[in-house]
């Protein structure tokens, strides 16, 4: 029993986060893409980052491509992460590889280009 709960709740995420990235496409928007832990292979395009207000100060927001669709990730300006993508952001589109391990206020990134 707790293993169908189990399968169908992490099919139902799957398929409220498809809805949800959707629904944003379909209004002309692009999603947030969310790191998986491990290795994550992106293309960083050559557009200028927004900064936008967020919860914990402000975020730089880029625009990527991964798995053949564009998204924005969001990163706290002044953050590892932040500095490492400014480093590493030119003219053209250009291939790295973030990897993301832990959790919540121990979450880390680092770049592998």
């Amino acid at each position: 029993m707790q293993t169908d709960i189990t399968q169908w709740k992490e099919k139902e995420k799957v398929r409220i986060n498809e809805l949800r990235e959707k629904n944003i496409r379909e209004q002309g928007g692009i999603p947030y893409l969310q790191l998986k832990e491990g290795e994550n292979p992106i293309t960083l395009l050559p557009v200028l980052p927004k900064v936008e207000d967020g919860n914990f100060g402000p975020q730089v927001i880029f625009q990527i491509k991964a798995f053949e669709k564009e998204y924005l990730l969001s990163t706290r300006e002044g953050g590892t992460l932040h500095k490492e993508l400014v480093d590493a952001i030119s003219n053209e589109p250009v291939n790295v590889t973030i990897e993301r391990w832990g959790t919540g206020k121990d979450t880390r990134y680092k770049i592998k280009k």
